[in-house]
């Protein structure tokens, strides 16, 4: 297969553009999304790159489009152990809280269920509500 040789302006136009449509559509579920989207935005075309560029700029792109991965991995490794629940979806942990302030035991204040039920909902239809 050949693919159509283009001047570097138009390759870096397209990933300017393709990565600006990418980062209005994110959404954030849990701690490691951000490092997992950079992977997306800068190892993906680093790799693709690399098929284009002179041979002894290779290491260099390749060493940058690795860098996410790395530190997407430290990441997912420091949270598991430091902190499970980050790695949780936010409406996870939301309906979490919801379930812990019903079991929690010598409350004065009654709480209602199907208040912390819609509270929960409410907060979760924020969270996927384009802003």
């Amino acid at each position: 297969m050949h693919y159509p040789i283009m001047d570097p302006s138009q390759i870096v136009n397209r990933l300017v553009s393709s990565s600006a449509t990418a980062t209005g559509r994110i959404r954030v579920r849990n701690a490691l999304n951000p490092a997992l989207f950079l992977c997306a935005l800068v190892t993906i075309p680093c790799f693709v790159m690399l098929r284009y560029v002179p041979p002894h700029l290779q290491t260099f792109l390749f060493m940058i489009g690795s860098m996410p991965v790395v530190v997407a991995a430290i990441g997912y490794l420091y949270f598991m152990i430091a902190s499970p629940n980050r790695l949780q979806s936010e409406e996870y942990l939301i309906k979490k809280q919801a379930l812990d302030l019903i079991q929690e035991k010598g409350s004065n204040i009654p709480i209602n269920p199907t208040s912390l039920q819609a509270i929960s909902n409410e907060v979760a239809r924020d969270l996927e509500r384009p802003s």
